[in-house]
């Protein structure tokens, strides 16, 4: 039997699926998302498909031709169910003018706003200087707070954007390509000690420091980030068989990894 899209009855291309406009679609995300759980409602991801079938015709049944369209549209409606309603629109959006049948990772990128990766450098340098002092920093999109972190604090501060570009983008497009970036952490702040002479502690007292030292650097090497996350979430893409993965991307990732 021919998977749903296949059958003859299906639209041609660009033939309207119902009364399903843009609009309607956009505007009933709000109604329809999240009756599941965390999941969007599956009759509105069923629309979505229509809709982008009648958008990309073939090219939409060629996508999926031999896979079973309800586990697709399951797993579409758990993954899309972690968007806002405004991020939903803006990848509906955008649809019109992607000339591709997008991916699941692909139509998330088309759902979040675009990150100019010059700007967003020049946003990591003075996040990381930020959380040196103790702040939190000023992150517009957490990508670019754990893109910084792979790239590192250093590398970040004392190499100009022209020498980092290359690991910087590649990062950032890592992030990026994540489906659903966790949120900013707040920042360490370290503990000063008091002057010496100005306080005395009992041995026990001491003792007591010391063991709370002991745990706080045991919990910071066990937080410790790895700078090679962008790396290896590059190297998975390209594992899967991502055709969307730069020759670029790809090389600066295999010499991370050495």
């Amino acid at each position: 039997m021919l998977p749903e899209w296949d059958r003859d009855d299906q639209p041609e291309v660009g033939q309207p699926i119902l009364s399903d406009t843009l609009d309607a679609l956009v505007k009933d995300v709000a109604v329809l998302m999240h009756v599941q759980g965390n999941a969007l409602a599956p009759t509105w991801i069923e629309r979505l498909f229509s809709h982008m079938e009648a958008l990309y015709g073939a090219q939409f049944k060629a996508l999926w031709r031999d896979m079973d369209r309800q586990q697709i549209m399951m797993h579409w409606g758990a993954e899309l169910g972690r968007l806002s309603t405004s991020q939903l629109a803006r990848g509906l959006e955008r649809l019109a003018t992607n000339a591709i049948n997008p991916t699941l990772p692909q139509f998330i990128r088309l759902c979040k706003p675009e990150i100019d990766p010059r700007a967003a450098y020049f946003e990591a340098v003075s996040g990381v200087v930020a959380r040196e002092r103790g702040e939190v920093g000023a992150w517009s999109n957490p990508a670019i707070y754990w893109a910084a972190t792979a790239v590192g604090a250093f590398d970040l501060k004392t190499k100009p954007y022209a020498q980092i570009k290359c690991i910087w983008e590649a990062a950032l497009a890592a992030e990026q390509a994540h489906p659903h970036a966790e949120p900013v952490p707040p920042p360490q702040v370290p503990q000063v000690c008091p002057d010496k002479g100005k306080s005395q502690r009992s041995p026990n007292a001491t003792r007591k420091i010391v063991a709370e030292l002991h745990s706080t650097l045991a919990q910071t090497r066990q937080n410790n980030p790895d700078h090679k996350r962008w790396a290896r979430r590059i190297q998975s893409r390209v594992d899967a068989g991502d055709q969307s993965v730069t020759d670029l991307q790809a090389q600066v990732s295999r010499q991370a990894l050495k």
